[in-house]
C-alpha cells in the first residue's frame, strides 16, 4: 500500500509539472504580495499600495525563473485639496526557488543569479540569534506559526514595537526589524496563495491593486544564452550592426553597455530586423541586450 501510495504521488508531481512549472516548496504561480509604505519624498507625502505577483515564466542559463512584477498606486498629497494618483507597472524581474529553500534573483546585466533569501538559514534561527539579513542586526526576541492553507510557517519577531516587526517563512521581511525609518515606513500588509490569504495588518486586503496576468506558463521556453533566438551580425563591428530574430519574435528594446556595466544606448521598438547605428562607439568590447515579451537575450560584441 505505501509503495502505491508513493507512486501516485509521483504520478501526480509529473502531471502538474506539465501545466505549470514544478517548484519545490514555497513559491507558485497564484502569489501575491501586497505592500503599504507611508512617507514624505522630499517634495510631498506619498501612499503607495503595491501588488507583486508572478505573470508567466522563462528558462535562463537551463533554470526556470517566475516572471515578476509590481503594480504600484501612488496617492500624492501636495496639500489638503490637492491629491494626485499614479498607477505603475513595474518588471520585468526573475526569481526561482531550488531545493535546498533558497530564493533566487537572476541579474539580467551581470548574467549571474544571486541569493534574495535562504530560508534555510532562517528556519534554524533561535531566540537570541542575530536577523543576519539585516545591515544594521538586531536579535530574534519570540517565534511564532502561521498557517497558509494547510502549510504551517514559522514567523521570527524582533522586539521592534511596530506591527508587523518580523520576517514569515517562504514569504519575506513583512516590516521593519531593527529600526524605523526616518521619512517614512513601509511593511507587507497581505500574502495571497492559492486563495488562501494571510493579514498582518489593520489595511484591507481589497485595498490593493488586482494585476492583469496573462498567464505565459511553459509558453515560447528560451534559455537567454541561446544565440539561435537572436542573430548579431556582423560580430566584430564598425558602425553599423544587424539584428534579426530567426524566430520573428518582436524586439522591443535593446541596450548596449561597456565593461563597467554603464549603458552606452538605449533603443526602444518593436521590430524583428534592426540596424543599429553603432558610430558613437569607442573601440572595445560591449555587453548588448534585447528584451522582448517573453525573452532576455544577451550577446558580447567587439568594435574594432
Amino acid at each position: 500500500m505505501k509503495q502505491s501510495l508513493v507512486i501516485l504521488v509521483l504520478i501526480f508531481a509529473y502531471l502538474t509539472g506539465k501545466t505549470q512549472v514544478t517548484y519545490f516548496n514555497y513559491l507558485d504561480s497564484t502569489v501575491e504580495w501586497n505592500t503599504y509604505s507611508s512617507g514624505w519624498n522630499g517634495i510631498n507625502m506619498v501612499n503607495s499600495y503595491s501588488t507583486t505577483f508572478f505573470d508567466g515564466d522563462t528558462l535562463i542559463n537551463g533554470k526556470y525563473y517566475y516572471k515578476r512584477f509590481r503594480l504600484q498606486v501612488d496617492s500624492n498629497f501636495y496639500s489638503q485639496s490637492n491629491i494626485g494618483v499614479d498607477s505603475t507597472l513595474y518588471g520585468l524581474g526573475f526569481i526561482r526557488e531550488d531545493n535546498t529553500l533558497k530564493y533566487w534573483n537572476y541579474n539580467i546585466s551581470l548574467n549571474i543569479e544571486q541569493v534574495a533569501w535562504d530560508w534555510q538559514e532562517i528556519i534554524n534561527l533561535q531566540i537570541n540569534d542575530t536577523f543576519s539579513v539585516m545591515s544594521n542586526p538586531c536579535t530574534v526576541n519570540s517565534i511564532d506559526t502561521l498557517f497558509i492553507g494547510s502549510r504551517q510557517l514559522k514567523q521570527f519577531h524582533s522586539s521592534l514595537q511596530f506591527t508587523p516587526n518580523s520576517i514569515l517563512e517562504g514569504v519575506g521581511q513583512l516590516g521593519p526589524l531593527c529600526a524605523l525609518g526616518i521619512e517614512g515606513n513601509g511593511w507587507t500588509a497581505c500574502f495571497k496563495k492559492q486563495g488562501d490569504t494571510l493579514q498582518f495588518s489593520n489595511i484591507n486586503c481589497n485595498s490593493f491593486p488586482v494585476p492583469q496576468r496573462h498567464n505565459h506558463f511553459n509558453t515560447l521556453i528560451k534559455n537567454i544564452t541561446n544565440d539561435k533566438i537572436i542573430k548579431v551580425f556582423p560580430n566584430p563591428f564598425n558602425d553599423w550592426i544587424n539584428i534579426t530574430s530567426p524566430y520573428n519574435q518582436e524586439i522591443e528594446k535593446v541596450i548596449i553597455k561597456d565593461m563597467s556595466d554603464r549603458i552606452i544606448i538605449e533603443y526602444k521598438c518593436k521590430s524583428d530586423n534592426i540596424q543599429l547605428n553603432t558610430s558613437m562607439l569607442s573601440q572595445g568590447i560591449f555587453f548588448i541586450f534585447f528584451i522582448g515579451e517573453n525573452f532576455n537575450v544577451h550577446h558580447k560584441i567587439i568594435k574594432y
